[in-house]
């Protein structure tokens, strides 16, 4: 079997880095470099009766000893499994048992040795016996300062293990988005009451609504174990977002005031407040007294954003059209909507267009709409 060249190598490792919606954007000169790694296992041969690989026994037995002989032979699923016969953690962050595991599956023999091309053969135990040997290949990639290390198999079209390096920015922008979903579904969710009267949630006294963007940005990211780990964690750190806002309001109260706000993100599950119907006189009080006492980015959070949100659709594919046709009338040059998005209203859908930052721009877009044959309601959040 002949080895892969170090453009193919590169080219199929890059595409499975950037086929992660949250890595880098690399290249294949991102590829630094390009070798073999070899994994010692105990020998099966050892272990088997010794007419399996001889002239005796079966005819089956013979041709299952010539094909393992063969070069390049996989490890059949009739052999008893490797047994791995080292523990170098030669390329962290990656385990042992992880890398022996991979090497089993995807590993080849090999009559000799690569000629041309760096080797590493990682060290056996001193006890292990007699060893076979499975080939892997492994390339570097960097992206200025950060760099990662990944295996592969030999044939093509096997997978690759390893880390990849993460996008930093496009992490930021799925926590904020996934904040500003949050907020957009729990307005469409208080707006069912009443067509036009803005939505207003429960809160407890006191407390101050903090803007979802200052939980969304991710300082640093090291390694998130999957892409549903991460687009989880963003969502988990908007919705911490009233609690912690209820605590600064509380430190803001209290003879302390003076100290600045504490607003590093946390992240973490907790239990939301619960959210209902419009708050009576007394709450309405108490929590301008405490808006007032906070500080500037607090008084800002409590600027509406406006929507503009259809009725409550039965189907997706009818709540995808009358999107696409939104899409067309308003996300064009000089428009302030930036979004027309289908989102759940329990078992139903709606299609929302946002944002507007007055309540009398939303209305002008209404009156546009409804002329078109586009009938939608005005909602806040």
């Amino acid at each position: 079997m002949s080895d892969p060249s170090d453009v193919d190598i590169a080219a199929r490792v890059v595409a499975w880095h950037n086929r992660h919606p949250l890595a880098r954007r690399l290249r294949v000169a991102d590829v630094f470099s390009v070798g073999h790694v070899a994994l010692p296992y105990l020998n099966p041969a050892a272990a088997r009766p010794e007419h399996d690989g001889g002239g005796a026994g079966s005819l089956r037995e013979r041709a299952i000893a010539r094909a393992r002989a063969l070069p390049g032979a996989l490890t059949s699923a009739a052999d008893p499994p490797l047994q791995e016969a080292f523990s170098d953690n030669f390329i962290p962050p990656l385990a042992p048992t992880e890398v022996a595991a991979f090497g089993a599956r995807h590993g080849i023999e090999r009559p000799q040795p690569p000629l041309g091309a760096p080797i590493r053969r990682v060290p056996a135990h001193a006890s292990s016996g007699s060893l076979t040997w499975r080939w892997l290949l492994t390339a570097e990639l960097r992206a200025g300062s950060a760099r990662t290390r990944v295996l592969l198999g030999s044939v093509p079209g096997a997978p690759v293990l390893g880390r990849r390096l993460w996008s930093l920015p496009r992490v930021a922008a799925l926590a904020a988005l996934g904040g500003a979903t949050v907020a957009l579904l729990l307005a469409i969710k208080l707006g069912e009451a009443g067509e036009d009267a803005p939505a207003t949630a429960v809160l407890p006294p006191g407390a101050v609504v903090q803007p979802v963007a200052a939980v969304a940005p991710v300082a640093s990211m090291a390694a998130p174990a999957s892409a549903a780990a991460a687009a989880s964690a963003p969502v988990e750190a908007a919705a911490s977002a009233p609690t912690e806002a209820t605590a600064t309001a509380a430190s803001a109260a209290s003879p302390a005031a003076s100290r600045p706000i504490d607003v590093e993100p946390r992240l973490g599950k907790i239990d939301l407040p619960p959210i209902g119907g419009v708050v009576d006189a007394r709450r309405r009080q108490a929590a301008a007294a405490a808006a007032a006492s906070a500080a500037a980015p607090a008084a800002a959070a409590s600027v509406p954003v406006f929507a503009l949100a259809t009725r409550p659709l039965r189907t997706r594919a009818e709540s995808q059209q009358i999107a696409e046709a939104l899409t067309a009338l308003l996300v064009v040059p000089g428009s302030p909507v930036q979004r027309v998005d289908v989102l759940p209203a329990g078992d139903d859908f709606r299609v929302v267009a946002w944002p507007y930052a007055g309540r009398t721009e939303a209305q002008q877009a209404q009156a546009r709409l409804l002329a078109r044959g586009h009938r939608l309601q005005v909602i806040s959040f």
